[in-house]
């Protein structure tokens, strides 16, 4: 219903291909649309997904038929088929394999950190095609049907609400005509989809929402009969929150405008990752500080407060640290890429 409204609004479709009813405008008012939906507590998932922007343009004309209209309205669910087991980070080290067999691709290996596996129709999955090319060439990308034999899904349960799987391929047969783009240009077509998520990078919205939260529970709850808002402490940290969050929004902002403007964003995006899921730590951290043993009751419990926001964002903060390239990874991409230092030996 949210969806089919948003639609009516004129809103879903603004940045869809023209052939499929859209308005064909440029990323950055999806990313405004986004961060209002954020702001206000409602599903900011819609509109133009990694997958489809590059179907759109490097698909074949069968692909786009089976695969665009349903991408973009969310009829069909897909997961990204990128961490390996070994690779961890360093999605060029991945190992699975894809040997052609006639008319279908044979997968073998296995994915981790696939969140939402255990529901989605189909796998954006990497595989190496080409074993003797260096690590960066060989790779290609498959539309993965979830329910062919020997895709196998196992939940991987985290400390917060997050869940995640890893996924066995063994002698999955995918045919030739899901093979996306060319063989063994698949890490050249995923970094154009890397580029469509590094849009959308920081979730200022959700955070601002979070932090207000906060900022109204510090006013309005009293210790010793005076508000916490009183307390230098309280008041001193919740002030370096707010500085933060500007600072993500700067950063997401300016993303958002190099990815619209079709310049490099690797080294903002890097910089907005690392800020985004280290600020939401430190904030989450303090709002359990500031409600004191309160704030580390779950949801539910009659006396959480914030209906225990708090325990629970605290508890779902080490997944976004790692999930699309640790914190680690990504200074390492700012200093070489960014800054041009030199990698180390």
């Amino acid at each position: 219903m949210f969806r089919e409204r948003l639609d009516e609004a004129g809103l879903l479709r603004i940045c869809w291909p023209e052939s499929l009813g859209g308005q064909a405008k440029s990323p950055i008012f999806e990313y405004i649309m986004r961060q209002e939906l954020q702001e206000v507590g409602l599903e900011p998932r819609v509109g133009v997904t990694i997958m489809s922007a590059v179907i759109d343009k490097f698909g074949t004309p069968e692909q786009k038929d089976e695969f665009l209209q349903g991408l973009l309205s969310r009829e069909i669910r897909t997961c990204a088929g990128y961490s390996e087991p070994r690779g961890g980070s360093d999605l060029a080290a991945l190992e699975t394999r894809a040997v052609r067999d006639g008319e279908d691709w044979v997968i073998n290996g296995q994915k981790i950190y696939t969140t939402g596996a255990e529901r989605a129709d189909f796998m954006w999955c990497l595989a190496r095609t080409d074993p003797d090319a260096p690590k960066h060439q060989g790779i290609s990308i498959f539309m993965v049907d979830m329910k062919s034999p020997g895709v196998t899904v196992r939940p991987l349960y985290t400390m917060g609400s997050y869940l995640t799987a890893e996924v066995f391929l063994d002698d999955v047969r995918v045919p030739h005509r899901r093979l996306i783009g060319e063989e063994n240009r698949g890490w050249y077509l995923n970094t154009l989809a890397l580029d469509f998520e590094r849009i959308n990078m920081g979730s200022y919205g959700a955070y601002k929402r979070y932090l207000d939260a906060m900022i109204a529970f510090a006013r309005e709850t009293e210790l010793f009969g005076k508000p916490l808002a009183q307390d230098p402490a309280v008041r001193l940290r919740l002030a370096e929150l707010i500085v933060d969050l500007e600072t993500l929004r700067h950063l997401s902002n300016k993303c958002a405008w190099l990815v619209s403007e079709d310049q490099n964003s690797t080294m903002i995006a890097s910089m907005a990752k690392v800020w985004s899921t280290e600020f939401y730590y430190r904030m989450t951290n303090f709002a359990t500080q500031m409600m004191g043993p309160f704030g580390q009751l779950q949801k539910g419990s009659k006396w959480a407060m914030l209906d225990g926001e708090a325990e629970l964002g605290y508890r779902n903060t080490p997944p976004p640290r790692f999930g699309g390239g640790g914190s680690e990874i990504q200074r390492d991409i700012i200093a070489t890429r960014g800054l041009g230092l030199p990698r180390s030996r």
